[in-house]
């Protein structure tokens, strides 16, 4: 048998899973191309170089209050790098240690528990300055509309700061197509409906799309409220590997962030071939819970749509450690409720999902269309192989969630998932 190692359980101890293959089949690993790890003078360098915005320093020059946003588990920020840089320009300008306050910037996702503040802030932050969780039905504050008539509601903490600071990172997303920026306030820090009105227009095809940025309309939105919200400064990364930061992007929210932009779309991008038997896409770096498992197929849906052949099969791996997880927005019976349309998505091809630590049913069930659910990987190869046979050409993307198809038109939005 063949042995392919992929990435595996993010924030939950990042390891490698082997899969094993027959020894007879094509196997090929299809990573993105990545970049050189940075190190912390490479950090402390980029955040004292911001794009265009003064320097942290001069910003906090004079004391005041700082309120600091920075995302959850679901996404793959060392927060544990960049924080202790952050919060020691801050103190050395003057702000005093209890005038500084983060703000996890969950928006609908459940709230951080004290081992993820561990992880994802580092023990040093945590015995330094106050941390709490966003609510987004509660504890908010209402600053207006947008031009698109999206409700500005944010959180209030937020807001009491005198200087308000974001940290996160730049990965492709399917809605307002890169993650990051502004994105951190909405909907990282915003309140329900603020959110629902945000999303609903790219669910019901509007312009938005995984990587396509110009002209999309959810990103605009989500830059009007942030300008009305007030962001001072960001602190974006782009990942490679596990989870190492390879790029760092400090200063305006919108500058700063269409840099990262930039510079991502180069790290992230992946050769993908064409007719293939088997696709197998990794949700690792998000495989934190199945919520996040549709960013595993950002290769293969910017990529010509014969990359798998018409009668093959795309599989789908998570390592989904705290299993199926919470959206309070996308999530089983809320407000925007997602099921997947994987038939056409994928065009009919059908779809295997390994995760072992989700039900099999649950996975069925929300899928819809040819999906079928695993919680073991020999039983899955099986079932390749009575479909497929002894010559089968397989493609292993490890890093769905940070890979793009080489070549694809940024400026189009057709790089969508189907929902129903």
């Amino acid at each position: 048998m063949k042995r392919v190692k992929i990435p595996w359980r993010a924030w939950y101890g990042d390891t490698d899973y082997k899969l094993t293959l027959p020894e007879e089949w094509d196997v090929e690993v299809l990573d993105h191309k990545g970049g050189r790890e940075l190190r912390l003078k490479d950090i402390a360098a980029a955040i004292d170089a911001p794009i265009g915005t003064a320097s942290l320093s001069d910003l906090a020059d004079g004391g005041g209050t700082v309120t600091i946003a920075v995302d959850d588990l679901s996404r793959p920020t060392p927060g544990a790098r960049l924080l202790p840089a952050i919060i020691g320009r801050l103190t050395a300008a003057g702000i005093q240690p209890q005038d500084i306050r983060i703000i996890m910037a969950v928006g609908a996702h459940r709230p951080c528990t004290g081992q993820d503040l561990s992880k994802k802030l580092g023990k040093s932050v945590l015995d330094s300055v106050s941390v709490e969780n966003h609510h987004p039905y509660e504890n908010l504050v209402d600053l207006g509309e947008s031009s698109r008539g999206t409700p500005i509601r944010v959180n209030a903490p937020f807001m009491e700061g005198d200087l308000k600071l974001a940290v996160g990172c730049v990965i492709p997303h399917y809605g307002p197509g890169f993650g990051g920026g502004g994105k951190i306030v909405l909907p990282g820090l915003a309140g329900m409906e603020t959110m629902r009105a945000n999303h609903v227009g790219t669910l019901r095809g509007l312009a938005g799309g995984l990587g396509f940025t110009d002209g999309n309309e959810q990103l605009s939105d989500i830059r009007e409220v942030v300008r009305r919200v007030g962001l001072d400064f960001i602190v974006n990364v782009v990942m490679s590997g596990k989870r190492h930061i390879v790029g760092i992007f400090a200063g305006d929210f919108v500058e700063a962030h269409e840099a990262g932009v930039e510079f991502a779309r180069g790290v992230y991008s992946t050769e993908v071939p064409t007719g293939l038997d088997v696709a197998v896409c990794n949700v690792y770096p998000k495989d934190t819970d199945f919520m996040q498992a549709l960013n595993a197929f950002n290769a293969l849906v910017t990529a010509p749509s014969d990359a798998v052949k018409q009668d093959g099969t795309v599989v789908l791996t998570t390592a989904s450690s705290e299993g199926w997880g919470y959206h309070s927005l996308h999530g089983k019976g809320m407000l925007l409720e997602m099921t997947l349309n994987a038939e056409t998505t994928f065009g009919g091809r059908d779809l295997l999902v390994f995760a072992p630590n989700v039900a099999e049913r649950d996975i069925e069930s929300a899928y819809h269309g040819p999906v079928r659910a695993f919680r073991r990987w020999s039983t899955l190869v099986k079932a390749l192989k009575r479909k497929h046979g002894r010559r089968c050409r397989v493609g292993i993307f490890p890093r769905g969630p940070l890979q793009l198809a080489e070549g694809y038109d940024p400026n189009s939005n057709v790089a969508k998932l189907a929902f129903i």
